[in-house]
Formats: C-alpha cells, sequence, structure tokens
C-alpha cells in the first residue's frame, strides 16, 4: 500500500485555505483514502467548508491538532476571544458524537458550544493536554480512565438515536469474523473464536434496565484535563451499554503502555495481568469484572482488525499480538468448551473466593451528582440504595428537625450491615463529608466482613450553584431548599478525600465516634 504521506492526492498536506496550509494528519489521510472518492471529496472542498464555519460562526480557526482517524481537528477562537477547538468529521460520518454529548450535558463531557449536523461540525470547549503526556503511570492512566468514564454513566430514554449494548455486541460477533476473512486472516483462528464468542455472551446477558450511556471510546489521548486532576472525555463512539463495556474498551485501547506491556509477556502473563486489570477496574467503577473481560477481548480484536482495514500495519499489529496471545493462554480451557458445547469463558488458574459485598460510600457536596451515581451503582451492582434526604422529606414532611438526622442516618446504617452481613451490595448516599465519618463506616464494613470503597464525586462552585438552582426550580420535592451562602460555607467544611482514601485505606476511626455521631445506630 503507497505510504500516505507521499500520496499527495490524500494527504493533503499542502491545501489552500486563504493562503494557508491545512494539515491533515498520516492517521487522518489513511481514512481519507478507505473512504474512497467520498474522501477525496471532503479533502477538496476542507478549505471552503473551514472558511464557511470560520464566517457564520465568527470564529478565528487556527493550527491542526492531531486527533484521531475519523475528524480534522483544529485550534479556533471565538469572537470574543475564548478558546475552542473546531472538529468537522469526514464522510460518512453520523451524528453518534453530536447526541452523546447532548445527552452527557456535560461533566465528564467537554462543552459542546455550537454543532451543524450537515457540515458534522462541532465547536467545543478547549481543553488541557492529553492524559497520555502526563507521564503517569499506566496503572495509574487506568484508574483514572474508569473513574473518568464512570462519572458519564447515566440512564438516557431509547430514542434509537444511538447503538445498544445488544447491536453493539451482534455487530463485533459479525464484523470480527468477516474482516478477519478480507484481510487474510492476520491473526490466530484461536483470538477470533475467543472474541466472537466473548461478544456472544455479552449479547446473551443484555438487560435493558442495567443501560446506560457509555461514551465507548476511552482512551488516554481524549481524556483531556480541564485542570487540576478533572479529566473531561472528547471524541465519544455514543452507546447505550453497561459500564462494562467502557471499562473493556480502557483496558482494549486506553493506554498503549500497558497494552504494550501485554504484548512483552507469555500468554500465561498476559492473561493474568488482563484478568487482575478486569477486577481491579471492575472495583473502582463498579463493574462485573467478568464482563469487563469479555467485552475487552471483543474490543482488542475488533479494533486491532479495523486499525488494519485503514492501512495502518504496525498499530494493528501491536492489537493483534495481544489478541493472540490472550487466546493461547485459554487454548485447553477452550477445546474443553469446544468439546462439551459451551461457551463459558476460561477461568485464572488460581482459584478466587467468593467476592465479600460491597459498601460504597457517595462522598460529595449538595449537586456534585451522588444520587445520580448511587442510583447506578445500585443497578449494575444489585446494591441496596440508602439516601437519607428522601427518607427525612417522606418521614418529616419536607422539613429537617433538630436532631432527627443523624437519628435517621443511624437506622439507615445498621439496615446497611444487616444488608452487608447478608451479602448484600450497599450504598450509602449520605455525602460523608468529614473523613472520621468514612472511618467510621469503613470500620463498621469491615466487622460486617465486607469490603468498602470511596466514590467521590467533585464538582466545581458554578456547576454546584447552576446543578441546585436547577434541581430547586424543577422537583422542588426532591430536595431541600439551599441558598447560595450554605452551599460556600459547606465548601470550607468539606474533607476532600486524599489518594490513601481512594485507594481504600482509611485509619480506624476516634474511640465511639460512630456511636456518638449516630445515637440510635446498633451494630449487634
Amino acid at each position: 500500500m503507497p505510504d500516505p504521506e507521499r500520496d499527495g492526492s490524500v494527504s493533503g498536506q499542502d491545501v489552500s485555505l486563504s493562503g494557508r496550509g491545512v494539515p491533515v494528519s498520516a492517521r487522518l489521510a489513511l481514512s481519507l483514502r478507505a473512504a474512497g472518492p467520498a474522501g477525496q471529496e471532503w479533502l477538496t472542498g476542507l478549505p471552503a467548508l473551514l472558511d464557511s464555519l470560520a464566517a457564520d460562526w465568527s470564529i478565528t480557526i487556527g493550527a491542526r491538532l492531531d486527533g484521531g482517524r475519523a475528524a480534522y481537528v483544529a485550534e479556533a477562537a471565538t469572537r470574543d476571544g475564548k478558546p475552542a477547538v473546531l472538529k468537522v468529521t469526514i464522510p460518512p460520518g453520523d451524528d453518534r458524537q453530536l447526541v452523546a454529548l447532548q445527552l452527557g450535558g456535560g461533566d465528564p463531557y467537554v462543552g459542546l458550544l455550537r454543532h451543524d449536523v450537515a457540515r458534522r461540525a462541532l465547536l467545543l470547549e478547549r481543553l488541557g493536554p492529553p492524559l497520555a503526556a502526563l507521564g503517569r503511570p499506566a496503572s495509574r492512566q487506568l484508574e483514572l480512565l474508569a473513574r473518568t468514564a464512570a462519572r458519564g454513566w447515566r440512564p438516557v430514554e431509547d430514542h434509537g438515536r444511538l447503538p445498544t449494548w445488544i447491536e453493539a455486541a451482534r455487530w463485533h460477533a459479525a464484523f470480527i469474523p468477516s474482516m478477519w476473512e478480507t484481510l487474510g486472516r492476520p491473526c490466530s483462528e484461536a483470538a477470533v473464536e475467543l472474541a466472537v464468542r466473548c461478544a456472544a455472551l455479552r449479547g446473551a446477558a443484555f438487560e435493558p434496565g442495567r443501560a446506560v450511556l457509555v461514551h465507548g471510546d476511552v482512551h488516554a489521548l481524549n481524556t483531556l484535563r480541564k485542570s487540576g486532576t478533572d479529566f473531561r472525555l472528547v471524541d465519544p463512539s455514543g452507546l447505550v451499554s453497561e459500564p462494562a463495556h467502557d471499562l473493556g474498551v480502557i483496558l482494549a485501547r486506553g493506554v498503549q503502555e500497558w497494552r504494550d506491556g501485554l504484548a512483552a509477556g507469555d500468554p500465561r502473563q498476559a492473561w493474568q495481568a488482563m484478568t487482575d486489570s478486569c477486577r481491579e477496574l471492575g472495583r473502582i467503577a463498579g463493574a462485573d469484572p467478568e464482563a469487563v473481560r469479555q467485552w475487552a477481548c471483543t474490543e482488542i480484536v475488533s479494533t486491532g482488525l479495523h486499525v488494519l482495514s485503514l492501512g495502518d500495519h504496525n498499530e494493528a499489529r501491536a492489537f493483534l499480538t495481544v489478541a493472540d496471545k490472550l487466546a493461547a493462554a485459554t487454548e485447553p480451557e477452550r477445546a474443553s468448551a469446544s468439546r462439551s458445547g459451551s461457551v463459558a469463558l476460561p477461568v485464572p488458574a488460581r482459584h478466587e473466593a467468593p467476592t465479600p459485598p460491597r459498601l460504597f460510600l457517595m462522598v460529595g457536596l449538595p449537586g456534585a451528582g451522588k444520587t445520580t451515581r448511587a442510583k447506578e451503582l445500585a443497578a449494575t451492582r444489585r446494591a441496596l440504595r440508602l439516601t437519607p434526604d428522601e427518607w427525612m422529606i417522606s418521614l418529616f414532611d419536607g422539613v429537617q428537625p433538630d436532631g432527627k438526622r443523624f437519628l435517621v442516618e443511624g437506622r439507615l446504617i445498621t439496615v446497611a450491615l444487616q444488608a452487608l452481613r447478608l451479602g448484600t451490595n450497599v450504598v450509602l448516599d449520605f455525602g460523608l463529608w468529614s473523613r472520621d465519618e468514612r472511618s467510621a463506616l469503613h470500620w463498621l464494613a469491615q466487622q460486617a466482613g465486607a469490603s468498602c470503597e470511596v466514590v467521590y464525586l467533585p464538582v466545581d462552585r458554578e456547576t454546584q450553584l447552576a446543578r441546585v438552582a436547577h434541581r430547586q426550580d424543577t422537583a422542588p420535592h426532591t430536595t431541600f431548599p439551599i441558598v447560595e451562602a450554605d452551599l460556600d460555607l459547606w465548601r470550607t467544611l468539606f474533607e476532600v478525600p486524599d489518594a490513601a482514601e481512594l485507594r481504600g485505606e482509611l485509619p480506624e476511626p476516634p474511640p465511639g465516634w460512630a456511636q456518638a455521631r449516630w445515637p440510635s445506630l446498633d451494630v449487634t
């Protein structure tokens, strides 16, 4: 295949735009070539297209940004000088990304400033550098990707505008063997069989009630820093699927260094590393590790074949090498499953004890999205959700009598401990502003034979004010009145969880603290 960097008909390195060049990256050039005449026509019309967007939107278009394979991306500035990013998708294109951004409605998605469906153009807020450029260890990148993706999981109505979980599974099951044959069988047949079987298992597990909006393409290059440790997601594929799907994508193509490590190990090491990472991301984001692993195995093969179909042999080889090693590690189990007619996936060589119940501690200020996230965790982890505000409003006719809240919380914690002892996951949607509260509940969970996880949802002041105002305007019966001065005071009282807390490393609480805080608590 011709070198795209030397093929002037496709690369478009020096196309004129009002006297300026319009450089197109080699990755985008490959996609344009694959699009055939439509790609060439789009490239020829790119200068005029950008000129028209600049005029209609009153923006100044700057330097090209090296984005992905499906769009021309450039810096931009609005008339008032606000930094932005212009993204114009190549044909054939669709509106899935726009729909996902609209449904996401902001955090953790990039802000949508303007859009034009006919011209497949988006104007987005400009963010900082990608996670991949920040020098974080691969394991830390995986963790940040999982936590960021999880903030975006929310139930959405199915209007048929986005592919669903079961449609995605069926598409992979059909695409993988077909493209494998078309490309001359570039990986082992065992890798294809494993990927197709995993896709079939995910399709068979479809449950509409557990489907949420997922990004579908979370990786370290499209997870950009907004400020500090706050990251935002760009370029969503847009799916209504299970949370495990996003996590599987993260393990398939989220962090290049991690994938390179799988490729460098032997098959059993690669399989064990994948298994351990599925378990860890599942723990972090509240998803079934086995479902994560099935999506990861499917997405690795599918991505490798797709990239190869675009002509990027080096990147495709990295994916398919990992796929071959994962398949090789499962060969004995697959042979046994084939003889018995089973579709069960292999299990790790070592014995795994049953997973203990988990107590999820929702931590954050009003307006951080705790209850939304708590409902998602309750659905995906089959957990009992306990939200004090709902009980207070129901019991006391929408007011908060002095001293009653801690009594209600104490009874809810008592119920939570009973559920944990019975093996049921629990989500405590309390807010838990102080470290002592979190330490006390962590200790109580351990005494009940459960694990404990801090789920922290940060929120900036502007977003918090807007969310609280919107909730009080649209659903006043679900909340208590809150004024701006209260929110500012509470921000000074809130103790942000540190890295150790988020890893589950909490100190023991002061002696007697829990009983003093929650007089109605019964730990017997």
